[in-house]
């Protein structure tokens, strides 16, 4: 761009991505768009995401079977509970019966 092309654009360069955008001022449209660089990483980076990413799995595995077993455990508590409410309920029933 010429140096009186830049008086009629406005340079904006977005704070995400590093691209920066060309306006027109005149005709407020985009002109020109310029892709920012992205950070390369390496293969050693890559890798230890993918480490941190399985580890994190194995810890909510681990979360989610303790949670299930605690429920199953509490259900079956609650099942025995009302199993021998319901023993002595009708116990009490045959002893009324045999009067």
């Amino acid at each position: 761009m010429s140096e009186q092309d830049k008086d009629q654009f406005f340079k904006l360069v977005c704070p995400c991505c590093q691209t920066v955008i060309w306006v027109d001022a005149a005709g407020r449209s985009i002109a020109k768009t310029e892709k920012g660089e992205k950070k390369k990483s390496s293969l050693d980076d890559l890798l230890d995401k993918e480490k941190k990413r399985r580890e994190e799995f194995g810890r909510k595995f681990e979360v989610t079977a303790e949670f299930t077993k605690k429920k199953h455990e509490l259900a079956e508590e609650i099942f025995q509970k009302a199993l021998s409410t319901a023993g002595e309920d009708e116990g009490e029933g045959e002893k009324d019966g045999d009067r």
